[in-house]
């Protein structure tokens, strides 16, 4: 994923071309940048790609072999998200969570750490 603090020096710069805009401002639309990176946690691209050509296909059939563009689109669009999010929900965040190499947060977070009882044996453990 872009880094937020990036995207935001790109334009909006440092500030020192712009009197109205210093560095701070930046840094705050950067912290609000990045609340929005947990958009990632809801994913239904894949869903959208996989789903689309076959409701398309299914829908122009159940028409009877004709439809017009706008139609097609909005009929195809609705159904394509509802599948798409129960795909993302049902399957693929749960096999993402299996996938190998995913570090467990209690054990990379500080935060979580401190909270939590399994959290203060991570730490007790050299895992923290």
């Amino acid at each position: 994923m872009a880094n937020p603090e990036r995207i935001v020096t790109a334009f909006v710069g440092s500030g020192a071309d712009r009197p109205g805009l210093d560095r701070k401002a930046g840094e705050r639309l950067a912290f609000r940048l990045k609340a929005l990176a947990g958009l990632d946690r809801f994913d239904v691209s894949y869903g959208l790609y996989l789903y689309a050509f076959p409701v398309q296909q299914v829908i122009v059939q159940a028409a009877g072999g004709s439809m017009p563009p706008l139609q097609l689109f909005a009929a195809s669009l609705a159904l394509t998200l509802v599948l798409a999010t129960l795909s993302w929900f049902l399957v693929e965040r749960p096999m993402l969570r299996l996938k190998p190499g995913r570090p467990d947060p209690r054990l990379t977070d500080p935060a979580a750490n401190a909270a939590s009882p399994a959290g203060a044996f991570a730490i007790g453990r050299g895992g923290g």
